[in-house]
């Protein structure tokens, strides 16, 4: 028969109390142990034996009375005892924390009466058989008022049974444990206590954990304290729960990021008190804010060899009627590309999470491919049904006058663009994890050159893998693909053709050059693009960065990408310089072929240069 199982308890706790005390005697608040200053003062050194193929060695440095005070002068071998002592408490202590139940200790110093003989003290662990986690219960009193409380499983706390474990790694179980139950109604939840079961037969561990759930809850009416600049309404629609509903930890930080994400605000804070639930067992959500300048002017430059200068400058309004609806004036001017656009969002419109945009703007462009003047407006419902998640629809109307190679084009067309985007990345100008997805559709119907009917389709994707926790290191990747349905290539005008190359493209080409070219060393853009770049990224000291890229293209004359093609590739590096607002990029690419036209000019050139503010993608 199996030895009955001893109940101890195991006081994960005192190592960090121990910890904390010797971390104080490090700064110098131990009293003296000798009061002379001018004996002898004696030296010493020590060894740990027996747990080299375990952490504990590095621990007990860490937390070791006798390497935390080595610089504090001992005058006495009784002194040095202490010392040693309090090391073999500490050292026993680890040894439990690591699951070490049945270690011992031996511990020999070398002594002698001559003050200036060097003692050595000598710790001999004899670790014995490593304790299993054999089950983890809970015990909630007193009995839960409300549902049954929800627990997570052990290995949902990253405790495996039948494995080894650490006294930290239970400490923070416990901790989510306890935080879990304030997703589920019981956000008042506390830890009473914590025990641990050795069975000595079989060399493992039952861990209960016993908790307080406190009173369950659930979402009471939101009450705003704010100036009242921005409305109740809007305020409140951005709460994830609804009244009634469990109280849930996570809804209010998500709460809160909503409510930060729309800049509206200064200050928020997000609170319940314990003495205001009711008797249906609602606690109210209290909500102060106070705002934010909605006021915010923008401005930018950026250079690209191809591009030339070019300028952008912004005005906008965050809450310009008191229903955080926005408005944004902007311009930009560059050598190809002068625009004037005018936009204004309303939150909230017909349906919660659903923002009506509308556009107007006068656009310019002046490429090697065309020229073109004219304005366009549109009107896009975007709906946001999950945190990244968007879907959008509306309609779109432009009228451009377009010039390209001899041929005026008189341009109007009504579109129905449709979109989806997904977006996980944490930060949009120096993203180090997570990517972005984003398709768009959009049919256009009217007088488009020499078509009546073409409808633009783009798929884009980018991803980045964060290398180290630091985020120091990281590898980025992108693609697009594109295509253009509705008649042949040179039945649709040059502004609604797929072109590659320039900045936020194949960077190693001019604006729009990687793809085939006429006789004059001019793009003819294409009904379909395939394009994908590679870039890892290394930031060094606080302020600086460098990257290395490679990136290609393949522009085609048909729907379908045609492979008979030749890609077109370019690479280069750069140089980052990291700002509070984002960092500033400078980028030396070049084209892995250099093309000639007609006569024999060449038309690549040796290098394209960039700068710009934020990551090229």
């Amino acid at each position: 028969m199996a030895q009955p199982c001893v109940k101890k308890w195991i006081f994960f706790l005192s190592l960090l109390v121990f910890t904390q005390v010797y971390a104080r005697e490090e700064t110098g608040q131990e009293k003296p142990e000798s009061a002379s200053e001018d004996l002898p003062v004696l030296t010493y050194d020590y060894t740990l034996k027996g747990a080299d193929d375990t952490d504990i060695p590095k621990e007990f440095k860490s937390r070791s009375r006798l390497e935390l005070l080595k610089k504090r002068p001992l005058y006495s071998n009784f002194a040095l005892s202490r010392r040693v002592q309090s090391d073999k408490d500490i050292l026993q202590k680890l040894l439990y924390s690591f699951g070490y139940y049945d270690a011992t200790i031996d511990i020999l110093i070398s002594d002698s009466l001559k003050q200036d003989v060097l003692r050595h003290a000598e710790f001999t662990v004899i670790p014995g058989k490593r304790y299993k986690l054999k089950s983890l219960q809970f015990v909630f009193t007193p009995k839960a008022e409300g549902p049954e409380p929800c627990q997570k499983s052990p290995s949902d706390l990253k405790l495996y049974t039948g494995e080894f474990f650490t006294a930290e790694k239970v400490l923070s179980a416990f901790n989510d444990a306890q935080e879990h139950l304030g997703t589920c109604g019981y956000p008042f939840a506390t830890i009473i206590t914590h025990e641990a079961i050795l069975s000595r037969s079989d060399k493992t561990v039952k861990l209960i954990l016993t908790l307080d759930p406190g009173p369950y809850v659930t979402f009471g009416p939101i009450q705003v304290k704010s100036s009242g600049a921005v409305s109740a309404d809007y305020i409140k629609n951005r709460a994830p729960f609804k009244q009634g509903e469990p109280y849930d930890q996570g809804q209010i930080d998500g709460y809160q990021d909503a409510l930060s994400t729309s800049k509206l605000f200064e200050k928020i804070i997000i609170q319940h008190r314990k003495e205001k639930i009711q008797e249906n067992h609602e606690i109210p959500v209290e909500v102060d804010l106070s705002d934010a300048k909605p006021r915010t002017l923008s401005a930018g430059v950026k250079f690209g060899t191809s591009e030339g200068i070019g300028a952008k400058t912004g005005w906008t309004h965050r809450n310009l009627t008191g229903r955080a609806d926005k408005f944004v004036a902007g311009a930009e001017a560059s050598q190809t590309l002068s625009m004037v656009d005018l936009n204004y969002y309303l939150p909230d419109f017909l349906k919660r999470n659903q923002t009506l945009g509308t556009t107007v703007n006068y656009k310019e462009e002046n490429t090697k491919s065309y020229n073109s003047r004219g304005y366009g407006t549109s009107f896009l419902l975007d709906n946001e049904f999950k945190k990244g998640w968007n879907y959008s629809y509306g309609l779109s109307f432009e009228s451009t006058r377009i010039s390209q190679r001899g041929e005026i084009i008189h341009l109007d067309a009504l579109g129905v663009p449709l979109g989806f985007t997904l977006d996980t990345r944490n930060d949009a100008l120096d993203p180090s994890s997570g990517g972005k997805l984003s398709l768009s559709i959009t049919p256009e119907y009217g007088h488009l050159g020499h078509a009546k009917l073409i409808t633009h389709s783009q798929l884009y994707g980018s991803y980045h893998w964060a290398m180290d926790d630091r985020h120091r290191h990281v590898l980025a990747l992108w693609s697009r693909i594109g295509s253009v349905f509705g008649g042949s290539l040179k039945d649709i005008p040059g502004n609604r053709r797929l072109y590659a190359g320039g900045g936020g493209s194949v960077r190693g080409y001019g604006y729009q050059l990687a793809g085939t070219l006429d006789g004059e060393g001019k793009p003819l853009g294409g009904k379909s693009l395939l394009e994908f770049g590679i870039e890892p990224r290394v930031r060094f000291g606080d302020d600086w960065g460098a990257v290395a890229f490679l990136e290609g293209a393949l522009v085609s004359k048909t729907t379908q990408p045609n492979f008979g093609n030749r890609f077109l590739f370019g690479a280069g590096v750069g140089l980052r310089y990291y700002t509070s607002f984002g960092p500033i990029r400078a980028d030396i690419a070049v084209p892995f072929k250099k093309r000639r036209q007609a006569g024999g000019k060449i038309v690549d050139r040796a290098f394209q240069f960039y700068i710009s503010i934020g990551q090229s993608f």
